[in-house]
């Protein structure tokens, strides 16, 4: 069960594109000014906004799906490895940094 879930974090990353026009979804700055100005109009008016909504971009839980990711990668059953749990944890470690191996940290000055 454990290995299906990788397999499907691993599909919806392979959907975000490198190339794609919304930067959101590999952008911190971008997604934390989208989700910034949403919970600032969540201030204004409740009756439109719920957070059902509420927009969700990869890079605000990018260090979660990285430690899902190395979790799965070492996870063993009583020191036996479990090689199709650790091999979609490396295919997904894998597409993730090819999805962010250009990216910028916001929070690093060069």
């Amino acid at each position: 069960l454990k290995s299906v879930a990788m397999k499907c974090a691993a599909i919806a990353i392979a959907g975000i594109s490198p190339t794609d026009s919304n930067r959101s979804h590999l952008d911190l700055a971008v997604a934390r000014q989208k989700t910034t100005s949403w919970l600032s109009e969540l201030g204004k008016t409740t009756s439109e906004f719920t957070l059902k909504k509420m927009p969700m971009f990869l890079p605000l839980f990018l260090n979660d799906v990285v430690n899902l990711a190395c979790a799965g990668a070492t996870f063993t059953v009583d020191d036996k490895p479990i090689p199709q749990l650790q091999q979609e944890s490396m295919f997904l470690i894998r597409d993730i940094i090819q999805l962010f191996k250009r990216a910028h940290d916001p929070d690093i000055q060069i």
